[in-house]
């Protein structure tokens, strides 16, 4: 039976199915990033855009990836980059409902299993960030209760016959158990950017935000992840429209000092 709210939703004109999943899951943004920001980990990207384009990908059950590295290596924006090159639809599990309150680490696990039940698989890919809080949190009290693995025997059956592909993304392998990673098709650590990245993205960064700035300030954002990078370029672009020509290039100085 529909809810009164889900009964409004679909008599609307404009009616979009995503309102019926609310709190489950949400389309992905576009990448911010470019594939060539990825030039870094060249191996990786081409093993996971052949494994994205497989016509298989979709008709077998059970497909995992995980995706682990620092916070704001990208990894994110690697996924939905691969995703975008092979014209699949990416949809994430919410971190929040609709009506802005935190979902916790059981919450999310449960929307990624209705998820893995309403939805077709045909051409759809599901991201599940922050893997890691599953073990940490929703798993704590079970694990208290039933020490015994195989009181956990659920959610390995998740991770073998998830009919959706799903990309699980993880700061940390810290905490994980070995039993779970071993049910993922392959695992891929994001390490951070060599110089050479850092050089290549910046000169393209300043293409696309047309700003003018003195290059040595590469040196000041060695080590800074991707996501940190865009961060820093989105913050100085700001300023690009004002009278002062030079503000843009201080201000990312001062960003990066």
């Amino acid at each position: 039976a529909l809810s009164s709210e889900n009964a409004h939703c679909l008599a609307q004109n404009q009616f979009n199915p995503f309102d019926l999943l609310k709190d489950t899951v949400e389309p992905s943004l576009a990448p911010r990033l470019h594939a060539l920001d990825f030039s870094h980990i060249r191996a990786t990207l081409d093993i996971l855009k052949g494994y994205t384009s497989s016509q298989a990908l979709n008709t077998r059950q059970g497909a995992n990836i995980l995706i682990h590295g620092p916070s704001g290596s990208g990894k994110s924006e690697l996924t939905k980059s691969v995703m975008q090159t092979a014209n699949r639809r990416l949809l994430e599990v919410p971190f929040l409902t609709g009506q802005l309150e935190v979902l916790d680490a059981k919450d999310r696990l449960k929307a990624y299993l209705r998820a893995q039940a309403c939805l077709k698989p045909s051409h759809t890919v599901l991201l599940f960030d922050h893997f890691e809080c599953i073990f940490q949190t929703a798993l704590e009290d079970e694990l208290k209760q039933h020490p015994c693995p195989n009181e956990l025997g659920w959610l390995y059956r998740i991770m073998e016959y998830n009919p959706i592909p799903t990309f699980w993304l993880t700061n940390s392998l810290h905490g994980i158990p070995a039993a779970f990673l071993s049910r993922m098709d392959a695992l891929f650590e994001i390490p951070p950017p060599n110089a050479v990245w850092h050089t290549s993205m910046l000169h393209r960064l300043r293409r696309s935000k047309q700003l003018n700035f003195n290059p040595e300030i590469v040196s000041g954002m060695r080590g800074m992840t991707p996501g940190v990078m865009d961060r820093v370029i989105q913050t100085a672009a700001l300023f690009e429209d004002t009278q002062d020509d030079a503000k843009p290039s201080r201000v990312l100085k001062f960003l990066v000092a």
